[in-house]
């Protein structure tokens, strides 16, 4: 009898279970209850995920556009100095702009005037009697009043045979250096030269005074 009644209830059940619906038994949520957003902000919902950087990578800056930026320094207004490969390339020259500064004070270059006097008897040593002539003459139109280049020319003059122009240095040299013993002797050289041999013994024999043995040779062996 109890094996009946238990049987009966059980079918009972299976009965009411088949009947109802499935999600009659799925827990409602209750109306008033206030979804919680906690769990959604730390794991962010599929298809929301960034892609994980790895280690060592960086995610590339932004391209800042170029804007005009004003420039402070000018380029120097002297044309630049252009540097030229020299190692056989087809490069172009590079440009190299030097800074201006006002304050520098670039010096000129020297220029060596030439010393006629030194050369002009340097020239006359080295028996070069046409370029000691040329110079010489510069020389004493760049200053009459040095008495001794009077000296040297009327030596080179003797050379090339210029016998009145000679005695003419010579008398010049002799205004100054009256006691040189050769400049008379030379200067008799001249005029006897010239065939002036009564004045030119007068010159030996001053010469001769004053010990010029050359001066004494000529008398004794001329006069």
């Amino acid at each position: 009898m109890q094996a009946k009644y238990t049987a009966s209830i059980a079918l009972l059940i299976l009965f009411i279970s088949l009947s109802l619906p499935l999600n009659s038994f799925a827990q409602r949520e209750p109306k008033s209850r206030i979804p919680d957003d906690r769990l959604k902000n730390r794991l962010p919902l599929k298809g929301d995920e960034k892609p994980r950087e790895r280690p060592g990578e960086k995610e590339n800056p932004p391209i800042k556009k170029r804007e005009n930026i004003p420039i402070h320094h000018k380029p120097p207004e002297r044309p630049p100095h252009t540097k030229i490969p020299t190692d056989g390339g087809c490069k172009l020259p590079v440009v190299i702009y030097y800074p201006i500064d006002d304050d520098i004070i670039i010096p000129e270059p020297d220029v060596i005037k030439p010393n006629y006097k030194l050369d002009g008897i340097q020239k006359y040593k080295d028996g070069d009697y046409n370029s000691a002539f040329n110079y010489l003459n510069i020389a004493i139109e760049e200053d009459t009043n040095d008495y001794e280049l009077y000296n040297y020319r009327g030596l080179v003059e003797l050379k090339l045979q210029f016998f009145e122009e000679a005695k003419n240095d010579f008398t010049k040299y002799l205004e100054y250096f009256f006691y040189e013993p050769d400049g008379y002797f030379q200067r008799g050289l001249a005029k006897f030269y010239l065939n002036e041999k009564e004045d030119a013994k007068s010159d030996f024999q001053i010469a001769a005074e004053m010990d010029h043995k050359m001066a004494i040779s000529i008398l004794k062996r001329f006069y």
